[in-house]
């Protein structure tokens, strides 16, 4: 009963907070709003929730990444409102997962090792199709989201007739591994047929759209939403902390930051950069610190799961991709009121930086914006120690000291990041997701 009562009492709230205008109401039309609100939660809802519905998630797992967090997260929320939730996973490790509710459950490994879809890839991917559709009948599935291309390929496969929501973290033009595959535009316009393709920006629906001929009524922009920590510090931190947050993979393009870095410190020689992160990089990086002399200026703490120490710490976070649909970093470090220094890529960094003014011309040099410093694209070539930097390295230093030397602009930009963090708060994105869920 208690339980009834606390779906309840937060359903009637959500739905009350999406009408807008209760506040504004005389009482006497505000009880008439609560009763009716009350009596369309039990005369359908619940009726609905007495099958329990059930819904699958299929991510490749849930430790490492922004896409397996929001996967995480939304097994919590759906959980949460009633829904009965089955994770399927190619691996699992319960130390360093991310927090979820629902049962797991791990499919066969799945591995595409080339650009081309033969031989024993087909057969994985067919036999991954086949088990996944195994589970659903199962289980029961009502519902299936699925996360990144192989998975919604995999999802799409399944055949079952449950509903399909695909989604896509990725800005899929931008990818190197589909760049150059004849018929990849093909299969991407398989998406269709899904129920829903969700894109994590604004960004992302148009490369849907015009790139690969997924139909407009098709795609809808959730964005990936992030958690208020539970104290947001407001207070300048005395130290001159440099925050990188991701994992160590070519598309993130890290060694720039490091180059730009040895210019931060000939003006700030106790300047520190901090990686929270880990990756196939990781080696290099540290060997290019040790070249540039550097080495004692940059800390390597790889992947950690509760960062929120870190952010307080940090007077700025640094972001260097070639590409970008929506990364969770960003929104993370600006809903603790840290502004970002973030290179001008394709995706969605401008539609959160820039606040709600999400276009901007591609920049060229350093550009102040709502929430940080827009730098100019990168070139993504890792040059060697001996190279001068080069113009984006530049400016990309130049934003850095930017921020660094300007404690009342920093403040300014701190309070901007708050608002602007508002936009992806967990629960405003929890309404979209609930709404297309029904």
């Amino acid at each position: 009963m208690i339980i009834f009562l606390q779906f309840l009492r937060r359903e009637v709230l959500l739905r009350l907070n999406i009408q807008g205008d209760l506040y504004f109401c005389t009482k006497r039309k505000r009880m008439e709003k609560i009763r009716n609100v009350i009596l369309t939660i039990v005369y359908e809802d619940f009726y609905l929730m007495a099958k329990r519905k059930k819904v699958a998630i299929i991510v490749n797992s849930l430790y490492g990444g922004g896409m397996e967090r929001v996967a995480a997260q939304l097994s919590i929320l759906l959980s949460d409102f009633g829904y009965d939730v089955y994770i399927l996973v190619n691996g699992f490790n319960k130390r360093s997962t991310y927090r979820y509710k629902g049962k797991i459950i791990v499919l066969p490994q799945i591995s595409f090792k080339s650009n081309c879809l033969w031989g024993e890839e087909i057969i994985d991917l067919f036999y991954s199709s086949y088990q996944v559709a195994k589970i659903k009948r199962q289980y029961g599935i009502d519902i299936t989201i699925s996360f990144a291309p192989p998975k919604n390929l995999i999802n799409m496969l399944s055949g079952t007739k449950d509903k399909k929501i695909l989604t896509i973290h990725s800005c899929l033009s931008q990818r190197k591994d589909l760049k150059g595959i004849s018929y990849i535009s093909k299969i991407f316009k398989w998406y269709n047929y899904a129920d829903k393709v969700i894109a994590v920006s604004k960004w992302c629906k148009k490369d849907l759209i015009c790139n690969y001929g997924i139909k407009k009524n098709k795609v809808e922009v959730i964005y990936n939403p992030v958690e208020n920590p539970m104290q947001q510090c407001m207070e300048s931190t005395t130290k001159n902390i440099i925050l990188v947050v991701g994992r160590m993979h070519d598309i993130k393009q890290q060694w720039h930051i490091i180059r730009a870095f040895k210019n931060v410190l000939e003006e700030i020689p106790d300047a520190e950069l901090i990686f929270a992160g880990k990756g196939d990089n990781a080696k290099y990086l540290r060997k290019l610190c040790y070249d540039l002399n550097i080495e004692n200026n940059v800390l390597f703490k790889g992947f950690i799961n509760e960062i929120n120490t870190l952010y307080y710490q940090a007077k700025c976070v640094v972001f260097s991709s070639a590409s970008e649909a929506f990364p969770c970093s960003v929104i993370e470090a600006m809903s603790h009121g840290v502004p970002v220094v973030a290179a001008d890529c394709p995706g969605g960094i401008r539609e959160i930086i820039a606040g709600r003014g999400d276009c901007l011309s591609d920049v060229k040099e350093a550009t102040i914006v709502e929430g940080g410093v827009l730098t100019p694209r990168l070139d993504g070539i890792k040059y060697g120690a001996e190279v001068p930097l080069t113009k984006a390295e530049h400016e990309m230093a130049k934003g850095i000291l930017y921020l660094l030397n300007n404690e009342l602009i920093r403040s300014l930009m701190m309070k901007n990041c708050l608002e602007i963090s508002k936009l992806f708060d967990e629960k405003r994105i929890a309404k979209k997701w609930l709404k297309l869920m029904r």
